[in-house]
């Protein structure tokens, strides 16, 4: 399994808002924390916090695998921070069925996998592949 970096502008249960390395650095998770009340004039700004966090404490290159949330709220922001700063072949976008058409079509344009999640923020989704990852670095 090669280090993989989870982003997502919400909440991941058990884990705090901001940087976790929850495996050294081979498994590490950006969640920002917002929840179903943040307003959407509220997303770009937790947007450029991640922006800021992923390029400034982290080395990029050292995650050849990235996982992100693309939900209802994250629009064009996430969208240019997943075309300008990750890898093309070891991307996956966890896109929420809200507007999943448009989502994909973003997703196969840049060469990004694509999986259904909920609209939680793919709450179960991403925990999951989180712990995936957790677990074969375990192992």
């Amino acid at each position: 399994m090669l280090p993989t970096l989870f982003i997502t502008y919400r909440q991941v249960p058990g884990l705090s808002p901001g940087l976790n390395r929850v495996v050294d650095k081979r498994v590490v998770v950006y969640c920002a924390g917002l929840t179903d009340e943040t307003k959407e004039e509220d997303v770009p700004g937790a947007v450029l916090g991640i922006r800021k966090a992923i390029t400034t404490e982290l080395h990029l290159p050292a995650f050849p695998r990235a996982v992100v949330y693309l939900g209802k709220k994250g629009g064009e922001d996430m969208k240019s921070m997943v075309r300008e700063l990750l890898p093309r072949e070891g991307t996956r976008i966890l896109a929420c069925v809200c507007g999943f058409q448009e989502k994909q079509v973003f997703a196969m344009g840049y060469g990004f996998q694509i999986t259904p999640c909920e609209c939680d923020g793919g709450g179960p989704t991403m925990a999951r592949l989180i712990n995936e990852a957790v677990t074969q670095f375990r192992t």
